[in-house]
């Protein structure tokens, strides 16, 4: 049986790696994670298309930017000047903790099952200030 203070590093790494991925999937220069980003309705149930509406000059481009769209998904994403981040990294992390301050292992489980094991068993939650610091920005 493993003592507790090896459980608790075990939760850190995992939550370290948790915050990480959604930090790079946030910044990943994608349609989706861009602002400017949003879906438009083609009048068919289920059948709409991402489009950048970044205002220029005055008015919204209007350009097709969908990943499920050969030539104006992902690359056009990567190499357009006018890509901003839904969401910042701040929000992220604001968000990550605060699932994780609810103390509500349920809620946590649902986003983050391994960790609410490690959770379950050390019967605590993990010091957020050490998992922040452990992040890179």
């Amino acid at each position: 049986m493993r003592d507790s203070s090896t459980v608790s590093q075990k939760l850190k790494q995992v939550l370290v790696r948790h915050l990480q991925r959604r930090l790079k999937d946030v910044l990943r220069r994608r349609p989706r994670t861009c602002l400017h980003n949003h879906s438009f309705d083609l009048g068919r149930p289920g059948d709409e298309i991402g489009m950048c509406f970044y205002v220029l000059e005055g008015k919204p481009r209007a350009v097709p930017c969908d990943e499920r769209i050969k030539g104006c998904g992902i690359e056009q994403a990567k190499r357009c000047p006018f890509w901003e981040p839904r969401r910042g990294r701040e929000d992220v992390r604001a968000e990550f903790r605060s699932t994780l301050e609810s103390g509500n292992l349920a809620l946590i489980a649902a986003e983050f099952p391994d960790a609410a094991a490690l959770m379950w068993v050390l019967e605590e939650g993990p010091n957020y200030g050490e998992i922040e610091d452990a992040v890179e920005d």
